[in-house]
């Protein structure tokens, strides 16, 4: 099942199902289409968490900047790339967005999986709220595989990004069991 039709399934608003199935998906394919082609050197400057950016991670910021405001969705973001929450759209946007564009960027010329995280809330301030706040949250793994997991409050699925350039639906309703060890990568 495509990422749209399991969004229509779902019965999202339609501007979410917009956001989700439109705007980030083609972020992430430009995002994945960079990292397969840039130098990951340095620039030069320091994101808000005082990491040292990579040209990808300036690039990577740059293209979900680009999209979220050219969808016109989207009046708030707050991203790791930026000191500060940035407005994008005067109008009635529907909902702010928090990223980070490409977590793990160091990893990339190790050939090491790198993702992009997004909380998506609705229009307004960032303070104070929590993640029982989102209407929708999704993160993407570049790897030997280009995955997109999300939840919209009704389950956690993943989608692979095939050939034909569209996401697929290849697990619904991921679970940890209860007795399970946990491992994180790189033992954080």
């Amino acid at each position: 099942m495509l990422l749209v039709e399991f969004l229509r399934k779902c019965e999202c608003e339609a501007n979410l199902e917009k956001l989700i199935g439109e705007v980030i998906p083609h972020s992430i394919k430009r995002i994945r289409a960079t990292i397969e082609t840039q130098d990951g050197g340095y620039v030069g400057t320091r994101n808000a968490s005082g990491d040292t950016q990579l040209a990808l991670d300036v690039k990577s910021n740059d293209i979900v900047v680009e999209e979220l405001k050219k969808s016109k969705l989207v009046g708030f973001i707050a991203s790791e790339e930026l000191a500060d929450p940035k407005q994008l759209y005067n109008g009635n946007a529907p909902f702010t967005v928090a990223f980070d564009p490409l977590d793990g960027s160091s990893l990339v010329d190790v050939n090491f999986a790198v993702g992009s995280i997004f909380g998506i809330y609705p229009a307004g301030d960032l303070i104070g709220r929590t993640g029982d706040d989102q209407v929708a949250a999704c993160y993407a793994v570049y790897g030997p595989r280009t995955t997109l997991v999300l939840t919209v409050k009704k389950g956690v699925h993943e989608f692979r990004l095939d050939p034909d350039g569209e996401f697929y639906l290849t697990k619904e309703n991921l679970t940890v069991k209860s007795d399970a060890k946990y491992f994180a990568p790189g033992n954080l």
